[in-house]
């Protein structure tokens, strides 16, 4: 808030991508509906799941606050459990460390060992292939598995069934829309729309390719 202010007394105009501050005088913002797409997230993860199945929700220690869509996504879960009422449904949260895989492996190896119905996990940034390396190390690559963004590691464990599913939101396209109404703005003195959701875009192993490979 502090950096905005300092543009708007100097009449610089931006816009946030991906992760927005609704506080701030921005111009646009391109990105998902955080609370959504955690939402959705808890409604593919949890449907179907048996009677009294444990999930995990895996935060990653870091210096600093978490990401406001970090928190958005999470209380979009909640919400999701809350509005369903799987009251029969245990959450387990497991904080591990960046960077620390042998600390992390043994964290996940005592949480596995004490609770013995864990069938699924999620965890809220897109790091997802750490979760999905650790339990494959594990021997529990059967626990469903949820995660965002397409980066490389995700996208291997989506193709390889650790990893069930990936929410994307196409960021080449944000970052383009972006510019494009800066553009508009700036050059054209035309107005555009402030708050701009994308598509939340659920991916599982048998549509990855197409996603990936396919140019608008």
């Amino acid at each position: 808030m502090s950096f905005t202010n300092e543009l708007l007394i100097k009449e610089i105009p931006f816009s946030f991508i991906d992760s927005l501050i609704e506080e701030a005088d921005f111009h646009t913002y391109y990105g998902q509906n955080s609370f959504q797409s955690g939402f959705i997230a808890a409604k593919f993860l949890l449907g179907s799941l048996p009677e009294n199945s444990e999930v995990l929700i895996i935060r990653t220690k870091r210096k600093g606050a978490l990401s406001n869509q970090t928190i958005a996504r999470n209380k979009g879960f909640l919400h999701y459990i809350a509005t369903n009422q799987l009251a029969n449904i245990k959450l387990i949260n497991v904080e591990i460390k960046d960077g620390d895989d042998a600390m992390n492996l043994q964290i996940l190896r005592e949480v596995i060992a004490a609770n013995v119905n864990i069938k699924a996990a999620i965890t809220f940034n897109s790091k997802v292939y750490r979760l999905a390396k650790y339990l494959d190390a594990l021997g529990r690559a059967d626990v469903r598995l949820i995660g965002y963004d397409l980066l490389d590691q995700n996208v291997n464990y989506l193709k390889q069934d650790v990893i069930s599913y990936l929410i994307a939101q196409r960021p080449d396209k944000q970052a383009y829309l972006t510019v494009s109404d800066m553009c508009k703005k700036l050059i054209f003195k035309q107005d555009a729309k402030r708050i701009n959701y994308v598509p939340i875009d659920v991916l599982i192993k048998e549509n990855i390719e197409d996603y990936i490979l396919f140019q608008e």
